[in-house]
């Protein structure tokens, strides 16, 4: 769904609920109000005519008095909606004091104890009428009937502006969501060229925008292609100095610190760390050869006129040990190990799970001095962890050589 369908089809029917659910507590109130102004009505009507009645000897003279009958006529006619008023009781047959203008077919009410209103009444003709009772005399009441249908007529009309103002809600919601709509479609369509800008290499993002939200957006999108242009910047001018300071030096030592990663594992019950310090010799290598419960290390030092051709014969050499050191045995994998790959210097350790080291050694291609310097300092704690002695030789000697540690794991 586009964000258009979205804000009308949630914000039209929200403000129809709204309208409509005011609409129905002004109805249901004023309805209320009305009926029970239409009861008062009613129930004064009773009460005054009953006090004006009780006021004589006998209820039933003044109701025979021509003189008296249109007096209550005449007040009648100040009451709206009066349609009936009668003198009940006595057993006598109701006395019409103001007769109804519709037929009424008077129920046989029990005389009321105090004014009372009826529950409203429908005639035959569908008419509606509310009726209160008010007592004269012991036994004698009268009866008061009030015209309903002006008031719910009044409630109609009520009801009909009621629809009327939710159908304008619904007009309104319409038209204020369309614009809204409109202006939140227009800024998004503004930030997505923007992206699609930057995605193809553009920058900037000139586009008016009049939601705060959407220039937050923009000022984000300017602030991220103004980072990604430095950012290209910084890595061109970075790739430019890397160009004008690669050597073939630099490339082969990147190679061979890429190729002869530190080691510093546990393997058939020892600790072993091994790695190059400093500007160890170009034909350096190292190789931790794992066989079945038993493991070797093997360092060594091949020669060859150039250093790019030394460290191809250390990469050969240790894959040839990795691959036949346990199966030609150790003595003669070296042997064969020298001659095929020119190698000045070699040492070796080989343990086992069952034979494990016994105390910290250390063992390095390096200058005979930096190396008796370097045994000396693994001595001096030699339950220490092997990365921690290489780290500290590295620091204090700062050597050039190869260097490794083995201890009991």
């Amino acid at each position: 769904m586009s964000v258009r369908s979205i804000i009308l089809f949630v914000s039209i029917p929200l403000l129809i609920l709204l309208a409509a659910v005011n609409g129905a507590l002004l109805y249901f109130q004023g309805k209320s109000e009305m009926l029970h102004g239409l009861n008062d009505r009613a129930r004064a009507a009773a009460i005054t005519g009953a006090e004006f009645l009780a006021a004589g000897e006998r209820p039933e003279a003044i109701a025979s008095d021509p003189l008296r009958r249109r007096a209550v006529a005449a007040a009648a006619r100040h009451i709206d909606g009066l349609d009936g008023y009668y003198l009940m009781g006595g057993g006598a047959k109701p006395i019409a004091l103001v007769p109804s203008a519709t037929p009424w077919t008077i129920p046989a009410w029990a005389p009321p104890a105090e004014p009372v209103v009826l529950p409203i009444t429908r005639a035959a003709d569908g008419h509606r009428h509310v009726v209160a009772l008010a007592p004269v005399s012991p036994g004698r009441f009268v009866a008061a009937r009030v015209d309903a249908e002006p008031v719910f007529a009044q409630v109609d009309r009520l009801l009909h502006w009621i629809e009327l103002g939710i159908a304008l809600a619904a007009v309104v919601g319409l038209a204020a969501g369309w614009y809204v709509a409109q202006r939140i479609t227009h800024e998004l369509e503004a930030s997505a060229r923007a992206m699609r800008g930057l995605a193809a290499g553009a920058s900037g993002t000139e586009d008016a925008l009049s939601i705060a939200e959407a220039r937050d957006l923009s000022a984000a999108l300017r602030l991220i292609d103004a980072n990604r242009t430095a950012a290209r910047d910084r890595l061109e001018r970075q790739l430019r100095h890397e160009d004008r300071a690669r050597t073939p030096s630099e490339a082969w030592r990147a190679y061979r610190q890429s190729r002869f990663t530190p080691i510093a594992t546990t393997v058939a019950g020892g600790n072993v760390a091994v790695r190059l310090l400093g500007d160890a010799p170009p034909g350096c290598f190292f190789v931790l050869c794992q066989g079945q419960g038993e493991a070797a290390l093997v360092i060594g030092e091949c020669k060859a006129a150039t250093a790019p051709d030394a460290l191809a014969l250390a990469i050969a050499a240790r894959g040839f040990f990795e691959r036949q050191l346990f199966v030609q045995g150790a003595d003669a994998a070296l042997e064969l190990g020298r001659a095929a790959y020119a190698i000045a210097r070699i040492e070796h350790l080989v343990w086992s799970e069952t034979a494990p080291p016994t105390d910290a050694k250390l063992i390095a291609l390096a200058e005979p001095e930096l190396t008796q310097r370097a045994q000396d300092y693994a001595a001096i704690d030699p339950a220490a962890e092997p990365s921690a002695i290489l780290d500290a030789i590295a620091v204090l000697l700062e050597p050039d050589g190869l260097f490794a540690v083995i201890q009991r794991g």
